[in-house]
């Protein structure tokens, strides 16, 4: 079976931005701005990258890295994606990351106590869902970063992701491996 926070985190987003693709090469201009979180730096540093041999956390599950490893695979493919538009001469399409802050979003209560907890450890460096909103906006909108794609941002400033998803092997095998748990050959929507 496929990780639920794996199918959602990260599948998902796969199949929506090639789904989503056909349409956006058909406009003038338009931005993929997919939604990821500093953890995947944690993950890619615990798991000394993408976690290719446990993804699905049926070995040993551990929810924290679960998330990040799911995150790190988010943005391995937004830069990839970005390398196969590039490939394929798609110029009007960008695709960039983003890491919002931390923002008390009610996902606690998911979490068991001791996450919960440690959560409300961090309500000095939280964000407010309106101030948690503005990098998004900044990746989606900014006239400043027109025409530039692969990147990560965070706090409306274009920061280095991880080594780990700069990692172009790495990156195709994750590409890959969401091509076969989701039937969607990418191919076809950068063609088309």
């Amino acid at each position: 079976p496929i990780e639920m926070m794996f199918q959602v985190n990260f599948l998902a987003v796969f199949v929506l931005n090639l789904k989503l693709l056909p349409l956006l090469k058909n406009s003038e201009s338009a931005r993929i701005v997919n939604v990821g979180s500093s953890t995947h730096r944690i993950s890619a540093r615990l798991n000394g990258g993408f976690n290719f041999r446990d993804c699905m956390g049926n070995d040993s599950y551990e929810m924290f890295s679960q998330y990040g490893n799911s995150k790190l695979a988010n943005h391995m493919c937004v830069l990839e994606l970005s390398r196969r538009l590039k490939e394929h001469n798609v110029r009007n399409v960008t695709v960039n990351s983003l890491n919002p802050g931390t923002i008390p979003s009610g996902i606690t209560r998911y979490l068991g106590s001791f996450l919960a907890y440690g959560h409300l450890l961090l309500q000095p460096i939280n964000k407010t869902v309106t101030s948690g909103s503005y990098t998004t906006l900044f990746v989606a909108t900014s006239p400043a970063i027109r025409g530039v794609t692969g990147k990560w941002y965070e706090h409306c400033v274009e920061v280095p992701c991880s080594p780990a998803a700069k990692d172009q092997t790495s990156a195709m095998r994750v590409w890959s491996l969401a091509e076969e748990l989701t039937g969607v050959t990418a191919e076809n929507f950068l063609r088309s």
